[in-house]
């Protein structure tokens, strides 16, 4: 689940966002709590690099590195963003 926000690009490596995944929250009558706006880009960046150090010391795929970085630090990411991470990870 996401929310909308305004369009920006995180701060170090440019990957642009128009969306944030949510938190907690539900569709059934309650509020939907975002992941703050302001954090979500660097999220974004920490995982992209994260993810090539994984990769070049331990000689993992990138979508393997981006779910382990995910998984560790227990970020949730858009299917988008990862798809744009691991893209730019492997060229």
């Amino acid at each position: 689940m996401s929310q909308m926000t305004w369009p920006d690009a995180s701060p170090r490596n440019g990957f642009k966002f128009d969306r944030v995944p949510t938190v907690k929250g539900s569709t059934w009558g309650y509020q939907v709590t975002p992941l703050y706006h302001g954090d979500y880009g660097p999220v974004l960046d920490c995982v992209f690099e994260m993810a090539d150090d994984i990769m070049t010391g331990n000689g993992v795929t990138a979508a393997q590195a981006v779910e382990q970085v995910c998984k560790d630090e227990r970020w949730r990411l858009l299917p988008r963003h990862k798809k744009a991470i691991i893209e730019r990870l492997e060229h």
